[in-house]
């Protein structure tokens, strides 16, 4: 479907407020990794979509991995790839604060 050894993903966030913020994922996200970010979140209220940009499938939790669910065969991310995706996603989180902070 693609060539190459990686897939690079893209993560994207946005404020819309000073109290809310928009996570965009690709592909189908675990329901424990948007947990995640809305928990590390610095935003009253973070949104988080799920399948935007692209559709690899699939985005397990490490636990998932781990306990061999049957999402994780068809999944085209490796074993931290969701996490990797959240720390991505709370940084980016963080800087929008960061510079919420900065504008007021």
């Amino acid at each position: 479907m693609r060539s190459g050894k990686t897939l690079p993903l893209e993560v994207q966030a946005f404020r819309l407020s000073h109290d809310v913020t928009v996570v965009a994922l690709p592909g189908e996200v675990f329901v424990d990794l948007g947990i995640a970010i809305k928990a590390d979140s610095p935003f009253q209220t973070t949104l988080v979509i799920e399948l935007t940009n692209d559709a690899p499938g699939y985005i397990p939790t490490r636990k998932a991995f781990a306990e061999e669910s049957c999402e994780t065969v068809n999944s085209r991310v490796k074993t931290c790839g969701g996490e990797m995706m959240v720390q991505a996603a709370v940084r980016l989180s963080r800087a929008l604060a960061a510079e919420s902070v900065e504008n007021r």
